[in-house]
């Protein structure tokens, strides 16, 4: 019997329940869009599902009125805003800043005086310091699922030196007291974009490792953005999502056998080699980074991650070496949507794993319109949820409660210390 199979040595290593926070994504969905209701106007919120991503009042601003939006997180918060600015930088830019500084100046950045510019730091991997000049009309969103991040800490009290337009996505914490304690002593210098109060304090359900927590932090910001009329009402491709994932629930729970199950016959295909994740196109990145991510923290497993093209410059050549490649299991994402030359380029570097007989894995998003023009929410949230439901079969393969985070509370605990 597969060891996968074995449901009461599952249970005992899953003390605190990470299956099920896991397949139960389709209803932290449901809640975190549809029946939650955040009142940006005030921040007296308390029934726990009416605490993320709601906001009320209609057609608040009509055009918005942000040249741009900064997002700052870390780690299993932040993935929700690598996400957001895959969807929808193409209706503002977006940049996200993974770091404790809004404005660390990047070499060369000066003003013709000879001062330092503003700008935004390093955001995502590979990409580098952004350029990119703030000013009244920028929108910060801070996102700490915990409100303990000092990262996010450090961002928010800078963002609201410079502004009040600043947006907090929190279970609470310190962030929430920060902006709590800012409305109450400032309020002269709180903006009103006609009934739209800034700086806002967004409380989503608490008692949730950050990671198992996408679901209401990603729905949180759509629905602002959606309110704030940046981006369009996703409402219906929400309705269409939701069902889709709770048909997954079933075939891919711990219940359903291995040789029926996809996630645990891929989790037993990869362990115990090393996966890197590897994207089809820059749009599927993030969640490439998010099955790395949950991989090492629900598998504790080195995982990597990377994306087509990018990788046909440097890491393909890794593969020449059979020393290293033997240990390595790729892990293609795609979706039917790919433009040509990605498809064209996926299917090189599969051809060439062929002739080398190296084994990988490919799996696709759950749209099925071939030739559609972008990247959608189904396509995201089906690869997130069979990734996430892989990693923690990883992780009993490994012998390990998938829901611990010894390492990180301990370089936690040594920070704090040392502060």
């Amino acid at each position: 019997m597969s060891k996968l199979d074995n449901i009461d040595l599952m249970k005992t290593l899953d003390k605190s329940k990470m299956h099920h926070l896991v397949t139960h994504l389709p209803e932290q969905i449901y809640f975190g869009y549809f029946e939650s209701s955040v009142d940006l106007n005030n921040s007296d919120q308390s029934n726990e599902y009416e605490n993320c991503g709601e906001v009320k009042g209609e057609n608040l601003f009509g055009k918005h009125k942000f040249s741009n939006i900064i997002i700052s997180g870390m780690g299993g918060s932040a993935i929700s805003a690598d996400i957001i600015k895959v969807l929808f930088s193409s209706f503002i830019p977006i940049n996200i800043v993974k770091d404790y500084n809004f404005s660390t100046p990047s070499p060369g950045s000066l003003h013709k005086n000879g001062e330092k510019s503003p700008h935004i730091n390093g955001v995502e991997q590979g990409e580098g310091v952004v350029d990119k000049i703030v000013n009244n009309k920028t929108l910060y969103i801070i996102i700490s699922y915990s409100g303990n991040t000092e990262e996010a800490i450090e961002c928010c009290k800078q963002a609201l030196n410079e502004t009040s337009n600043v947006i907090v996505i929190t279970s609470g914490g310190k962030l929430k007291d920060i902006i709590e304690d800012f409305q109450s002593k400032s309020e002269n210098n709180i903006s009103y974009f006609d009934t739209f109060r800034m700086p806002s304090l967004i409380i989503v359900p608490s008692g949730l490792p950050p990671r198992a927590a996408i679901g209401y932090l990603f729905f949180a910001i759509l629905r602002v953005l959606e309110k704030l009329n940046i981006v369009p009402d996703h409402s219906k491709e929400v309705k269409h999502l939701i069902p889709n994932l709770m048909k997954k629930a079933g075939p891919l729970c711990w219940a359903t056998e291995t040789k029926f199950n996809l996630a645990k016959s891929s989790a037993e295909v990869i362990f115990p080699k090393i996966p890197i994740i590897y994207s089809s196109s820059p749009f599927l990145a993030p969640v490439a980074y998010r099955w790395k991510c949950q991989f090492n923290e629900n598998g504790k497993m080195p995982a990597f991650s990377n994306s087509i093209p990018e990788l046909c410059h440097n890491e393909i050549e890794a593969y020449e070496n059979e020393n290293y490649s033997k240990n390595i299991i790729p892990i293609f994402l795609r979706t039917f949507s790919d433009k040509d030359v990605y498809q064209r380029l996926v299917n090189s570097f599969q051809s060439l794993l062929r002739k080398k007989n190296i084994n990988y894995l490919e799996f696709y998003g759950d749209n099925h319109i071939q030739g559609a023009d972008k990247i959608s929410l189904l396509d995201i949230f089906t690869l997130i949820y069979l990734g996430d439901i892989i990693s923690f079969y990883l992780g009993i393969l490994n012998g390990v409660d998938p829901y611990t985070i010894n390492n990180i509370n301990y370089i936690k605990s040594k920070n704090f210390d040392e502060n």
